[in-house]
């Protein structure tokens, strides 16, 4: 069995939103579409002139275009068991 991403959670919100598979999310920018998928990353971020390697979760649509990007250490992760 393989563990996928079924959603996130802000983690340090008044009101937390939670994202998740299959979920179609409204037509303001940046996020709108359905996600079809919620991948773990690491992308390089300019701190201070220099580039830095942070680790974050990206929802992608079903065309493959990202429709939201959250640093790792802000959200809270579940998980599902797919075979």
């Amino acid at each position: 069995m393989e563990q996928k991403i079924q959603s996130i959670t802000e983690a340090f919100s008044m009101q937390p939103m939670t994202l998740y598979v299959g979920q179609k999310v409204g037509n303001c920018n940046p996020l709108s579409g359905e996600i079809a998928e919620i991948k773990e990353e690491q992308i390089n971020i300019m701190i201070n002139g220099e580039l830095k390697p942070h680790d974050v979760y990206r929802g992608y649509g079903p065309d493959g275009n990202i429709i939201f990007t959250y640093l790792a250490n802000s959200v809270n992760v579940y998980y599902a068991y797919k075979e």
